[in-house]
């Protein structure tokens, strides 16, 4: 388990309208294994024109699997302030489809049409999860059967006495895919790093790919699996080519896996 605290985000907001606009912290986190976030808005210097009222709440921003194709933003739930102060609060992360999430400030006038807000948003949050390093990788099926090809994924990990619980796979495929290609989640686990075992599927099989995708498994479990048993963990991609499709369909996949942690 690890706590992060990702420090103040000052925001010093001009507003001129009642549409309700942001302010997003630079950074992404990555959403993988994380319950919930707890965001303090401490807001010191609220100046209103006349007639004017403000409300602001903390916000959160997701990404399905890229930073620079968000989602929308949304205000958390809870109470919004209009004036001088500090609010705290905590925001679920049930979003297991989603790879990436930022805090910021949502915030708009309610009346008036002027005012100025200065303060500082304060976000921590407890991560069970551990994103592993991307990979690239190049399938070219070379043969005329729905044989499953399986490529390991950054190779075997320990799972250091707590029990990994599930696993989530990002995928980008690009490149002359022609015509129909399949992809799964799969793992193995072990003691001997020299007699690995055979692959398990664990993720759904997925809808042959005819064209240049991206996707996000959400969180698999590993299901009759006595995962305690081992020492040792290794996420791989299977692909085949799919029914009817040519043996020599060519994909480049681009891989984020992730384990979540109990």
């Amino acid at each position: 388990m690890t706590i992060r605290d990702l420090g103040g985000l000052p925001f010093d907001i001009t507003l001129y309208s009642t549409d309700l606009a942001y302010v997003w912290r630079p950074q992404w986190q990555a959403n993988v294994g994380v319950p919930a976030m707890d965001l303090t808005m401490d807001v010191r210097n609220i100046q209103l024109g006349a007639n004017a009222a403000v409300s602001l709440k903390p916000a959160l921003q997701f990404a399905p699997t890229r930073t620079d194709r968000p989602e929308d933003g949304a205000p958390v739930t809870g109470t919004a302030r209009t004036t001088n102060g500090i609010s705290h609060y905590q925001a679920a992360l049930a979003s297991p489809s989603k790879l990436f999430v930022r805090d910021g400030i949502g915030f708009q006038l309610t009346a008036g049409s002027f005012a100025r807000i200065q303060g500082t948003l304060h976000t921590a949050f407890r991560s069970l999860g551990l994103v592993l390093p991307a990979e690239e990788i190049t399938v070219q099926p070379t043969n005329d059967s729905t044989a499953k090809n399986v490529y390991p994924l950054g190779g075997g990990r320990p799972l250091l006495a707590t029990r990994v619980d599930k696993a989530r796979l990002v995928v980008f495929g690009y490149g002359n895919l022609t015509t129909s290609m399949n992809w799964q989640l799969c793992c193995r686990f072990f003691n001997d790093p020299l007699a690995r075992g055979d692959w398990t599927l664990i993720d759904m099989s997925r809808n042959p790919q005819t064209t240049d995708f991206e996707a996000n498994t959400s969180d698999v479990a590993f299901s009759n699996i006595t995962t305690t048993d081992f020492h040792w963990l290794e996420l791989g991609l299977a692909v085949w080519k799919g029914q009817g499709g040519d043996p020599n369909s060519r994909c480049v996949f681009h891989v984020i896996p992730a384990v979540i942690y109990v």
